[in-house]
């Protein structure tokens, strides 16, 4: 069986078949040589960002010629993306870095998403990678809990959205997103409580669920 690189060869707009293999293979030997001569004389940013786009773009080239070979998009992607860090790290301050490795890493899922819907699960990754960037993002800004307080309302978040596609049989969603809402709520408020209020916070919250229970079925008398 033919490897996917033995494979390259696109289809033109003239009917012709262009053969892109050639292509990759030198530019992936240049990449090569160039990290070799890197080690020994240097080589600068601005070299190293356009040639790892270039090379990017020769995999999207792959896939824009015959859309079958999808998985050129994955290093088309992982080049493009690299290249692009080189590229605007110099702009980037304190940890805005690991805010750009996070969405970069997140945004391949959500366009797996968004082609197909179906693909639901794709949203799991993507979420904990924007949520995480979004962290990095703002953290410097938050103060005292916060931090703890902003983890458990991102846990409880994507249970809602779940009960919300379907209230009827997906209530069970509701327990962990309480679960989790419930502390993040006290970590705001605690500061404000004395005395035993944090004490009687827990106990109304314990009690709630089962309010909710009667109330929306009476014959549940317990």
């Amino acid at each position: 069986m033919e490897s996917p690189i033995n494979e390259f060869e696109g289809q033109v707009a003239g009917g012709k078949r262009l053969d892109f293999s050639w292509i990759v293979g030198l530019g992936l030997i240049l990449l090569g040589a160039m990290y070799l001569v890197g080690q020994f004389i240097g080589m600068d940013d601005l070299v190293w960002a356009v040639s790892l786009l270039g090379v990017g773009a020769t995999f999207a080239l792959v896939f824009l010629a015959e859309r079958a070979r999808w998985w050129a998009l994955i290093p088309a992607y992982v080049f493009a993306v690299t290249g692009a860090f080189i590229l605007v790290e110099p702009l980037l301050w304190g940890d805005a870095d690991a805010v750009y490795w996070l969405i970069a890493v997140g945004a391949p899922f959500l366009v797996t998403y968004l082609t197909n819907t179906r693909r639901w699960w794709a949203l799991i990754p993507a979420y904990i990678m924007f949520t995480s960037a979004a962290f990095v993002l703002f953290e410097p800004l938050m103060w005292g809990d916060l931090d703890a307080a902003y983890w458990l309302f991102a846990t409880a978040a994507p249970f809602l959205v779940v009960f919300a596609g379907d209230v009827t049989k997906r209530w069970w969603a509701l327990i962990p997103a309480y679960i989790f809402a419930v502390p993040g709520v006290f970590v705001l408020l605690e500061p404000l409580m004395w005395g035993d209020l944090d004490a009687a916070y827990w106990l109304f919250a314990t009690a709630v669920p089962f309010v909710v229970v009667f109330l929306t079925d009476t014959q549940r008398r317990w």
